[in-house]
């Protein structure tokens, strides 16, 4: 949910996720590969950083 709420990524950007898409050193980013294949890069706050740091650990 975090995720979600901190990048706005529609439903199906978050399912298409992989772990090489998620950038977690400075600047944290994530990757999302929308609609016509448009790539995003999406700031991350350093609390989702945390979360998904001991969630992919």
């Amino acid at each position: 949910m975090s995720v979600l709420y901190d990048t706005g990524a529609k439903v199906q950007e978050l399912i298409d996720i992989t772990v090489r898409d998620v950038i977690l050193k400075a600047p944290a980013v994530i990757v999302l590969n929308g609609k016509g294949n448009k790539i995003r890069r999406v700031p991350l706050m350093k609390n989702t950083v945390s979360l998904l740091e001991r969630y992919i650990v």
